[in-house]
C-alpha cells in the first residue's frame, strides 16, 4: 500500500512549487519578471505578499511604461524618472488609450431658470450662479469659495445674465474672468492653497450692440473679441486697454479661438494669439494664426501672421482649440483637422498635418493639450473619442454611458460643455431631469 506520504510527495504540490520558486533570490526573481507582459505580471501579485513586492517594483513598470509607450511623455525622461511611481504611471495610461475608467457623477444644483455658465482648470470648476454667485468648487463637488458679485454689478449698472467665463492657473494662482452679455466683464485672482479671493476688477470693453463673442486670460492681462470682430488687450489691475484691432478677415459666421502665452520673440513679454478661417479668393479656406506680441510695460507690440489651406471647408462656426503647437478644428464631414503651429523668435508657421476620422454625427466639442493628447465630443454627445496626435492617430473612442437611452436622451438628459481633461481625469456637464450634474471619467 502506498502512503499517503509518499503520493503527496510524488504528486503534483502547489505548495512545494511556490516553495522552489521562494528559493530564488529577489534579483533572480526581478529578472524573471522583466521578461513578462502586463497581464503575466499582474496574475503574480496574487501569488504571495512577496511576489506582489517583487512584481510591484518601480523598474519592472517603468520598462514596461517605455516599451508599451515609447516617449509619449518626454517631460518623464529625466531625473524625475526614478522618483516616479511607474506602475501608477502606466495604469493612467493604458486606462487613457483603451478609453476605459470609472464614471462618476456630481451633482452640482437644480436647474435653475437660466442655464449656468461654468469654466474649469484643472480640478477647480467656477460657476455663475443666480444672485450672481461665482461659486469655486472642485470636481467632487466641494465648496472651495464663494464670490458675490451682485454688489459690484449693481453698482456698475452691470447685466446680470453672464455670457462667458474663462480661467487660467500659475503656480496656484488662479485667474478668472466672467464676461456678461452687455460687453462687461469682471476679473479676479484666487489663490488654491489658502482660498483667498482677490479683488475683483470690473472692466467695460463695449457696449450693448456688440456683445464678447470670446475671452481668454493670463495675469495680467486678459483678451476679448467683440461680435464686430474687434479684439482689446486690457491690463486687469490698471483697467487700462493696451492693444485694439479690427479682426476684418474673420468671417461673420465664425468665431475665432482667443489665447494668451509667453512671447517667444525678444523684447517680448506676452504674446495674443487668434485661431480662425478665412475664406481665399480662389474659394479655399484658409486656417490663420495671428499673434500680437506686447512688451513688459506695453509701450511696443508687434504682429505677425501664417495661414495654411485647411483639410475642409467650414460653411459655419466649428470648434477650434489652440494649444501650442497644435490646432485641431472640427470639420462639417464628421472629420476633425489637426495643424501643427511654430512659433520662434523670428518665425511663425503653420502647417496641416492630419486629417482624422472617427465621428458618426458630427463633431461638436474639441480639446487638445500641449502633449499631443486630444478629446473630441460627438455633436449630439453620445460619443467621446481620445485622440494621440503625436503618432497621428486615435488612442480609443468610447461611448458615454447613455449609450442604451439614446431614444430618450434628448427628453430627460443633456450633454452639456466638455469643461476639462488631463492625464487622469475627464470632466463633462451634463443636465439630467433637471439636475446639474458633472460627468467625471476617471483613469487612474
Amino acid at each position: 500500500m502506498v502512503k499517503r506520504g509518499a503520493e503527496r510527495e510524488d504528486g503534483p504540490s502547489v505548495k512545494r512549487r511556490g516553495g522552489s520558486f521562494n528559493r530564488f533570490s529577489e534579483e533572480m526573481l526581478l529578472t524573471i519578471f522583466s521578461y513578462l507582459d502586463v497581464r503575466e505580471l499582474i496574475n503574480c501579485h496574487s501569488v504571495c505578499r512577496r511576489w506582489y513586492r517583487i512584481s510591484s517594483d518601480n523598474s519592472l513598470w517603468r520598462k514596461l511604461y517605455y516599451s508599451r509607450f515609447g516617449d509619449d511623455d518626454k517631460d518623464y525622461e529625466s531625473e524625475k524618472d526614478v522618483t516616479l511611481k511607474w506602475k501608477g504611471r502606466f495604469r493612467i495610461q493604458y486606462n487613457w488609450h483603451c478609453g476605459s475608467g470609472r464614471l462618476q457623477t456630481v451633482q452640482l444644483s437644480t436647474v435653475q431658470k437660466r442655464h449656468e455658465t461654468m469654466a474649469c482648470c484643472g480640478r477647480v470648476i467656477f460657476r455663475i450662479t443666480e444672485g450672481p454667485e461665482l461659486v469655486i468648487v472642485d470636481v467632487a463637488g466641494t465648496l472651495l469659495s464663494t464670490v458675490p458679485l451682485r454688489p459690484i454689478m449693481g453698482s456698475l449698472q452691470y447685466d446680470s445674465q453672464a455670457k462667458l467665463i474663462t480661467a487660467s492657473e500659475s503656480n496656484d494662482e488662479y485667474t478668472i474672468c466672467v464676461a456678461f452679455s452687455d460687453g462687461s466683464a469682471l476679473a479676479l485672482q484666487w489663490n488654491g492653497r489658502g482660498g483667498r479671493v482677490g479683488t475683483v476688477h470690473p472692466i467695460c470693453t463695449t457696449n450693448r450692440a456688440n456683445p464678447i463673442t470670446a475671452v481668454t486670460c493670463r495675469w495680467p492681462l486678459v483678451a476679448f473679441m467683440t461680435s464686430n470682430r474687434r479684439v482689446s488687450v486690457i491690463d486687469i489691475e490698471s483697467k487700462r486697454q493696451v492693444y485694439s484691432a479690427f479682426g476684418t478677415q474673420i468671417p461673420p459666421t465664425h468665431n475665432a479661438s482667443l489665447k494668451i502665452d509667453p512671447s517667444p520673440v525678444a523684447g517680448m513679454a506676452h504674446c495674443l494669439s487668434i485661431v480662425y478661417y478665412k475664406q481665399l479668393l480662389c474659394r479655399d479656406w484658409a486656417i490663420c494664426v495671428d499673434e500680437v506680441h506686447l512688451s513688459t510695460n506695453y509701450s511696443s507690440s508687434s504682429t505677425r501672421s501664417a495661414s495654411c489651406v485647411g483639410f475642409s471647408a467650414p460653411a459655419t462656426t466649428l470648434p477650434t482649440c489652440y494649444e501650442p503647437p497644435y490646432v485641431v478644428t472640427g470639420n462639417p464631414d464628421n472629420t476633425m483637422g489637426c495643424y501643427l503651429v511654430q512659433s520662434t523668435r523670428s518665425n511663425l508657421s503653420i502647417v496641416p498635418h492630419v486629417q482624422l476620422w472617427g465621428h458618426l454625427n458630427g463633431v461638436g466639442q474639441v480639446k487638445v493639450r500641449q502633449s499631443g493628447r486630444a478629446v473630441s465630443v460627438a455633436s449630439n454627445g453620445h460619443e467621446i473619442l481620445w485622440w494621440d496626435l503625436s503618432k497621428a492617430k486615435a488612442a480609443n473612442g468610447i461611448p458615454v454611458k447613455s449609450r442604451q437611452q439614446r431614444s430618450r436622451f434628448s427628453h430627460s438628459q443633456k450633454a452639456g460643455t466638455l469643461l476639462h481633461f488631463d492625464d487622469t481625469f475627464l470632466v463633462r456637464e451634463l443636465i439630467r431631469d433637471r439636475s446639474h450634474l458633472l460627468e467625471l471619467y476617471g483613469f487612474d
